[in-house]
């Protein structure tokens, strides 16, 4: 059986705006039971949050079906830095999954460890203090590398502008937690229970969901919402040296191409292949 490794952001719902065909997609994977975890590199909210946003937009969730790059970079730091002194750039969100876990949290100042999220309320004076403490030695930790999200009516900086700053001023690379980055999908396809050959990574973005899904040798479905129309008109594409299994126009068009492969049971007569590269 195949799982799904599915994206939200720009692929289920754009801001507070449901994308057309993606109720109709999740309650044919749940009718079905196909096994799913929703992965999202949004920092900025918890598991329980996001399930209360996609009840309130009509899908069935609950946060056990959520992994975020805040719970997996919990997870990494527990297991791989033995390290106490920690400092959080981003929401509160992040922060109490930080606090739920154990840790107290330490000043800018004298932290061992920066742990960047997005931050709306980011300073250059938050820029200066994290700049000087990473050239003291601090380890720096990235929660996902997203240049932009898609909100509704456009896009927002995501925790990658950010990581931007603080990269070209202090000139120390951050350890990525989020995709692309195989830790997450190490986590996420664990908790899954899987072989990587059976899961299929779909989403929006080439540059995070596609390359996490390609890195981890799993399937790879292209959805053509959020930021791929504008990342296909970049030609950004054909500069990977990977092509999605599927590139599809939308959840609705996905579910379709899943029924047509086998991986999901036709719902009625009459549906085509609609693989569309």
């Amino acid at each position: 059986m195949n799982g799904l490794i599915i994206d939200l952001d720009g692929t289920v719902y754009s801001g507070n705006t449901l994308i057309p065909g993606a109720r109709e997609f999740i309650e044919s994977i749940q009718i079905q039971k196909i096994p799913y975890l929703f992965v999202t590199n949004n920092s900025y909210r918890n598991p329980e949050d996001i399930a209360g946003k996609l009840i309130d937009l009509g899908i069935n969730a609950k946060k056990e079906d959520i992994y975020t790059s805040s719970l997996a970079t919990v997870e990494y730091i527990k297991h791989k830095l033995d390290k106490k002194r920690i400092s959080v750039i981003g929401g509160e969100r992040l922060k109490e999954a930080f606090q739920e876990a154990g840790y107290t949290l330490s000043n800018l100042e004298q932290t061992e460890v920066i742990i960047q999220g997005v931050d709306p309320s980011f300073t250059y004076e938050t820029l200066e203090k994290c700049v000087n403490r990473l050239l003291a030695g601090a380890d720096y930790i990235l929660t996902n590398p997203d240049l932009l999200i898609p909100i509704e009516g456009g896009f927002s900086p995501g925790a990658g502008s950010i990581a931007a700053a603080i990269q070209s001023a202090s000139q120390v690379k951050p350890k990525i937690i989020g995709k692309p980055s195989s830790i997450i999908m190490e986590y996420a396809i664990k908790k899954l229970g899987l072989p990587n050959e059976k899961v299929i990574v779909v989403g929006d973005n080439l540059l995070t969901d596609m390359h996490a899904g390609y890195k981890a040798k799993c399937q790879t479905a292209w959805i053509m919402t959020g930021l791929a129309p504008q990342q296909k008109e970049q030609g950004i594409l054909e500069k990977q040296a990977f092509q999605p299994d599927f590139i599809c126009e939308n959840l609705k068009t996905f579910l379709i191409e899943l029924e047509a492969v086998g991986v999901l049971a036709k719902q009625g007569p009459g549906k085509k292949h609609q693989y569309a590269k």
